[in-house]
């Protein structure tokens, strides 16, 4: 199959539900690891458009349909097991890592951790230059150093320069990491220009305010990435 093939999903949710936010943070997250600018994922809120689930036989949610290329397949879940996934749709020989050999899982465990430091990086889209704060599916536990190294990264730019693309999609926001992630956005609010969120249903009741506060500018959320970067350049 080749990787010049766009692959076309169908996502059914319900509404912003804890299993249909799951589920597209999971299934986004897969996407883009294993199909980068090769995919579109439609979503479709049978809360909204219930007749189009009705329409397509769907009767439970989160839903996932793969439309192109053929065969259609469908599977029902959180689409939290990866492997399982790709497999039930068909796709067990596109985009999934080559297996280790001995030499490359002796050195797993190091490069595990050097995964980590990619999670906030820069990112070029229509020629500027956007930090990515990919949260994306991080516990509570991995949330504090790395909104850590957010406030020393932000805190490097000049004042209201930096362009940012938080990505919270799937990740575990408790109490301690709210305020933290208050605490980095009031430090940081003379050095950014924009700020744009991702998955702002998993964050806590209140929180979204507190930030409008913190930051004093508009919250703004968009649920993809080249939506959200593309807001984010325009001027």
């Amino acid at each position: 199959m080749s990787r010049s093939t766009t692959f076309k999903f169908r996502l059914y949710l319900a509404g912003d539900t804890h299993n249909s936010m799951l589920a597209l943070a999971n299934f986004s997250a897969l996407c883009e690891a294993r199909l980068p600018n090769d995919h579109k994922i439609e979503l479709v809120d049978v809360l909204r458009e219930p007749e189009r689930a009705l329409a397509d036989s769907v009767f439970m949610t989160p839903t996932l349909v793969k439309l192109a290329p053929s065969p259609v397949q469908r599977i029902v879940g959180t689409l939290s097991q990866s492997d399982q996934v790709w497999g039930a749709l068909g796709l067990e020989a596109v985009g999934m890592p080559a297996p280790l050999d001995s030499t490359d899982k002796m050195r797993s465990d190091s490069a595990s951790s050097r995964n980590e430091e990619k999670r906030i990086r820069f990112m070029e889209h229509k020629g500027k230059r956007i930090l990515l704060l990919d949260f994306s599916l991080a516990s509570a536990q991995q949330m504090i150093p790395l909104l850590t190294q957010v406030r020393t990264t932000v805190g490097q730019f000049g004042p209201e320069s930096a362009l940012i693309l938080a990505d919270y999609r799937g990740a575990e926001i408790d109490h301690r990491v709210a305020m933290k992630i208050k605490e980095v956005i009031a430090h940081n609010r003379p050095f950014v220009k924009k700020t744009v969120w991702l998955g702002t249903q998993h964050t806590p009741h209140g929180l979204l305010d507190n930030i409008h506060m913190f930051s004093q500018r508009e919250t703004v959320t968009f649920n993809t990435r080249e939506e959200a970067s593309d807001w984010l350049v325009r001027e």
